[in-house]
């Protein structure tokens, strides 16, 4: 004998209707209890860690990249986020949304401020006291 396995002829070959029962049709429990019997397998549910879109961004999340795009844009645009003191906001709101005004003023109270000497001492006589 030779260890070379017979080949059956091509005519021979069963057909599909011949050949077992169809796999179709099954639900997932009665294929489930068919792995576990015939072939020893067990379903597992396994949740597979996602590809960071960007190199740098593994450890941060969506919100967190889009917040620092958003940032970023706003930075291009000349605007910063910062915390306004409520009477200086109602004031730029009573102008219409207009922030010249304000930035005026804050210039001119940087200069007094800035002041030293005589300069100074007039201008606080000029102010009222708080």
């Amino acid at each position: 004998m030779t260890d070379v396995g017979e080949v059956p002829h091509a005519e021979a070959a069963p057909s599909n209707v011949e050949a077992g029962p169809s796999v179709v049709g099954t639900d997932r429990a009665e294929e489930a209890q068919h792995l576990a019997d015939a072939h020893g397998l067990k379903r597992v549910v396994a949740y597979i860690k996602e590809n960071p879109k960007t190199a740098g961004d593994s450890g941060r999340k969506g919100s967190a990249i889009r917040m620092e795009r958003f940032r970023a844009n706003k930075d291009a645009q000349g605007l910063v986020q910062a915390y306004v003191p409520a009477d200086i906001l109602g004031i730029a709101k009573t102008e219409g949304g207009n922030w010249e005004s304000v930035r005026v003023a804050v210039e001119i109270g940087r200069r007094a401020l800035a002041l030293r000497g005589w300069r100074a001492k007039i201008v606080a006589l000029l102010l009222p006291r708080s």
